[in-house]
């Protein structure tokens, strides 16, 4: 991947006096700058480019490796930045995009020292074995992230909040990765429960007469905004085949993974009703 670099960005307020006052005189910027480049937004903030000296501080990337990585380098004081452009709102289970805002690429930048977040993320059954069901959590520094509120559309509605994009690999919605769902992390553990069931789900067309196929997939992965303006994470499993509660081995499995999931969520009023 080429990444574009001896690039300097300086953002520029435009000042103007009132009254009597005398006029501010232009700001210097820097000294023998070759490419400018000039861009101005609606509130008046203009972005300058230009390479000058040859000179970027920003060097090769060595920090953890990123999902949907579009650039990434070594700061001078020893920190890290990275953009990511990934697909956030592709419709929920499998349905095709039929608005542009759907097929967007959200680009984040992020700018961080030390560890990332830290996403957990475990296949399993629920309920006795009849769906396929995915669990996890997300802690960064040890502490659990969630927010505080969610909205009528079950997306945070604070800055704290985070929403997880859950998406299935060659499942009944046919082959390739498909946008499952995306759910927000439980308030106080930072975990998260998903079933997968046949749904009627009130964000696609045809609402109610829309029944979707249970979701399941050859394989599953999990993306989700970093907390702060850490990097994005993604985490990525193999499904699983349907349970059979005469094979030990899925008894075992499932005992280990109930054990791990009253750990992550036994406290919470909703997820283990599902077990």
């Amino acid at each position: 991947m080429k990444v574009v670099r001896r690039l300097i960005i300086v953002a520029l307020t435009a000042a103007v006096a009132g009254g009597g006052a005398a006029a501010r005189a232009s700001e210097r910027v820097d000294v023998n700058a070759t490419a400018p480049k000039l861009a101005v937004n609606s509130r008046g903030t203009a972005l300058v480019t230009y390479r000058a000296r040859g000179h970027n501080g920003c060097a090769r990337y060595d920090g953890p490796a990123l999902a949907y990585l579009v650039a990434a380098c070594n700061a001078p004081d020893g920190t890290y930045w990275s953009l990511q452009a990934w697909q956030l709102y592709l419709p929920h289970r499998g349905y095709p995009p039929w608005l542009p805002r759907q097929t967007q690429w959200e680009l984040h930048v992020s700018h961080w020292s030390g560890p990332t977040a830290k996403l957990e993320a475990y296949t399993d059954w629920a309920f006795n074995g009849q769906a396929h069901d995915l669990f996890g959590r997300l802690t960064y520094l040890g502490n659990p992230v969630y927010g505080f509120g969610i909205g009528k559309d079950g997306a945070p509605n604070d800055r704290y909040g985070r929403s997880l994009y859950i998406d299935t690999l060659d499942s009944a919605y046919g082959p390739g990765w498909k946008r499952e769902t995306s759910i927000s992390f439980r308030r106080g553990s930072g975990a998260f429960c998903y079933s997968f069931w046949p749904t009627h789900d009130n964000t696609l067309p045809g609402y109610p007469n829309n029944l979707r196929p249970a979701g399941n997939g050859k394989r599953y992965r999990i993306t989700v905004e970093g907390p702060g303006v850490t990097p994005d994470l993604q985490w990525e499993g193999a499904g699983l085949h349907d349970y059979n509660p005469n094979d030990n081995a899925d008894r075992d499995y499932e005992a280990q993974m109930d054990k791990l999931f009253m750990q992550f969520l036994g406290q919470d009023k909703f997820c283990p009703t599902q077990r």
